[in-house]
């Protein structure tokens, strides 16, 4: 799979993941109701992976980005990536919990009435 080379100012990172899977690059920026205007005001930067055989997210450096901060973002063929700062797994049961519970939010915001079954295992 490709990899990125993501350069932030003068800081650097090499991302990739074995195939098949994801890389993200994700440059957010939010404007939020607070009191406070230093809290209002976010902009950052985030790297990611998903190894889609395994289910294995991980995850490099985050950054908080202020005005006047430089990203580039290089695609590379496959090769050597720096190592992740951080690594998690959604079990299966996790993840069918997380799944169930979006489904009754959505059946709430909509006025549904969901019926839920017990299975038996």
């Amino acid at each position: 799979m490709d990899r990125f080379r993501i350069s932030l100012n003068t800081a650097q990172h090499t991302i990739g993941v074995d195939e098949p899977g994801v890389l993200t690059a994700i440059v957010c920026a939010s404007v939020r109701e607070a009191d406070d205007l230093d809290c209002r005001r976010r902009c950052t930067l985030e790297l990611g992976a998903l190894d889609s055989t395994t289910g294995s997210h991980f995850d490099w450096p985050k950054y908080e980005l202020q005005p006047g901060d430089t990203i580039t973002i290089e695609v590379l063929r496959a090769g050597l990536s720096d190592p992740p700062s951080g690594e998690r797994r959604l079990e299966p049961d996790e993840d069918l919990e997380r799944k169930k519970e979006y489904v009754r939010h959505l059946a709430k915001e909509f006025g549904w009435k969901l019926i839920e079954n017990e299975q038996s295992s």
